[in-house]
């Protein structure tokens, strides 16, 4: 709370009465209190963070999420940030003092973030990891996570989400930035609800969904950038629902959808404007879909299971021994 001269706290069974509003400044004045084991849920640290959430996410409200001291905040070019929010590079490439943590620092980082998540869980509650920063290796394998928001979340090392499962509710990586050598989520399961990635950005040299399942309800990787080595789809499953990869920019090296399965609609269409950032967004390059198995049927007015509009295949295209249930667009 900031720019406040004093906070009350009125503390009453049913019926209690309470003094006028006059009197209760004298009184708080002159009777001390200590609070111990009091939690806040909300922006109680003047955290700079700020970050309207994504639809269904709304009610999550659009400031910093975590609680802490005034003396746990990192500076950065004259904004000050929690350890979670701060970044690991300042705006002119320099390390931040989070850019600095030493092994300690960050298992206690990790361990924090791993109990606010096992705490959603176990109160079937909704897990705001909006905006976070993740430094060195984010170790996610394995894990069972309840609805949880990674909207604008970046990944500065390794993301490891094998075999992790996505089984509470929605999923949401909209806007989220994987910079490290390896984005993994192989064999993820998200089965909890519709998984989103809209204008996530996927650097580094691999990211991989291998084998990972979408069984909760439509996959949204609309406007996605794939720029780093190669992407990999291979065996992935889009059994919950639609499909969508509108606009994803599939400038990275390779791109592999072999023996994928999409079980409805699946849009891999892209806009048809004639300007450079348009034109990012129609293009594949190497490109694999080998053995995929596209069984949608037509998608309202449309006569068709799936479309490649307006894409652009710039190098290898191999479409060899697919189904589709109906013609492709």
């Amino acid at each position: 709370y900031t720019n406040c001269d004093y906070i009350y706290f009125l503390v009453g069974g049913p019926g209690a009465e309470f003094p006028p509003r006059d009197q209760i400044p004298e009184i708080c004045l002159t009777v001390p209190v200590t609070i111990q084991n009091f939690s806040f849920r909300g922006n109680v640290m003047p955290c700079a963070f700020y970050a309207e959430r994504p639809s269904p996410f709304q009610e999550l409200g659009p400031g910093c999420q975590f609680g802490g001291h005034e003396h746990d905040l990192i500076n950065v070019d004259g904004v000050k940030l929690c350890p979670f929010h701060a970044p690991i590079e300042n705006s002119d490439g320099n390390k931040t003092k989070k850019g600095f943590w030493d092994a300690r620092q960050l298992r206690e980082f990790y361990e924090r973030v791993h109990v606010r998540i096992d705490t959603a869980k176990d109160n079937d509650d909704t897990c705001d990891l909006t905006g976070v920063v993740f430094p060195g290796v984010a170790d996610f394998s394995e894990k069972e996570f309840p609805t949880v928001c990674f909207f604008v979340a970046k990944f500065d090392g390794i993301a490891n989400f094998f075999g992790a499962r996505f089984s509470g509710g929605d999923v949401n990586f909209d806007g989220a930035r994987f910079s490290g050598g390896t984005t993994n989520f192989y064999k993820a399961k998200f089965s909890g609800g519709g998984a989103s990635f809209v204008e996530a950005r996927f650097g580094g040299n691999v990211t991989t969904f291998l084998e990972a399942g979408f069984s909760g309800g439509p996959a949204r990787f609309i406007r996605a950038e794939f720029i780093g080595g190669s992407v990999i789809f291979s065996e992935t499953q889009f059994t919950g629902g639609d499909a969508y990869f509108h606009g994803a920019q599939f400038s990275c090296g390779y791109s592999g959808f072999e023996k994928a399965k999409f079980s409805g609609f699946a849009d891999f269409s892209a806009p048809g404007g004639e300007n450079k950032e348009d034109s990012d967004k129609r293009i594949f390059r190497e490109v694999h879909f080998g053995g995929a198995r596209f069984e949608g049927k037509s998608k309202g007015n449309n006569n068709y299971g799936v479309t490649f509009e307006n894409r652009r295949f710039l190098q290898q295209a191999s479409f060899e021994d697919c189904f589709f249930a109906s013609a492709p667009r």
